[in-house]
């Protein structure tokens, strides 16, 4: 997810108070955080990749994935009761 939109989902209730010019500020800097957080360098040097793949591979090991996947019951999803807007 591009981190500005993270930031305007999941942090909306903190920044609604805030004027448009203010809140656009913080949602740059915030949404910066998280970019910084998110780095594929970041989490390498943390060992959290556990390969790196050739693209041409990836429709391949999704398809394989979503096949493994595919047969699992389905669960509420919080994401479900996101808000989407300001």
């Amino acid at each position: 997810m591009d981190p500005q939109v993270a930031v305007r989902i999941i942090q909306r209730r903190e920044l609604e108070h805030l004027s448009p010019e203010e809140r656009r500020r913080e949602v740059e800097t915030r949404a910066a955080a998280i970019a910084e957080d998110n780095s594929i360098y970041g989490a390498a040097g943390m060992m959290r990749v556990d390969e790196v793949i050739d693209p041409a591979e990836t429709r391949l090991r999704l398809a394989i994935r979503l096949d493994e996947l595919s047969g699992r019951e389905a669960t509420d999803s919080f994401l479900a009761s996101w808000p989407v807007s300001w």
